[in-house]
């Protein structure tokens, strides 16, 4: 219930709902607006709220979707493929440099932003391992020069 809480305080159209329904409620109860008006616009605006999520979720997922399915499309094998397949190691890189990152308190420019990340992700790679499946990378830069060839490829026969 928590979590759903939050993600409704947290979304800018749910917010904007929620303000607008608590607002056309209160004149209900002043006497302001009826029931049954109440009631119309309350229909109209989940109607509309619901459209706009709807249109969220649908640019989000058609933003993600090439990212999403580039894994399973390599047709990499085994291990390597579990690995590049989770973000496990990016949030743990990422995990490293902010520890680093947080225990600064006064920045003084950009520069300093950019030598302290480099400095947690430098601390970061002490602590990596060899990827599990690093056998199979070979198969990886193949089929990413595949991938690149086809894309090419599709691009000349657009252009021409």
């Amino acid at each position: 219930m928590a979590r759903m809480q939050n993600k409704i305080r947290n979304d800018p159209i749910f917010r904007e709902y929620s303000k607008a329904y608590k607002r056309n409620n209160s004149r209900v109860r002043m006497g302001k607006m009826s029931q049954s008006e109440f009631l119309t616009w309350s229909d109209e605006a989940r109607a509309k709220r619901d459209q706009c999520v709807v249109g969220k979720l649908e640019q989000s997922l058609r933003e993600g979707l090439d990212e999403t399915l580039t894994v399973p499309r390599l047709k990499i094998p085994g291990a390597l493929r579990q690995t590049l397949a989770t973000t496990n190691p990016l949030e743990s890189a990422n995990s490293v440099a902010r520890s680093s990152v947080k225990r600064v308190k006064r920045w003084q420019n950009g520069e300093h932003i950019i030598r302290t990340l480099a400095a947690g992700f430098m601390k970061a790679e002490k602590g990596f391992r060899r990827i599990k499946g690093y056998r199979q990378i070979p198969f990886l830069t193949n089929a990413l020069y595949d991938l690149l060839d086809a894309n090419s490829a599709n691009s000349a026969v657009k252009t021409a």
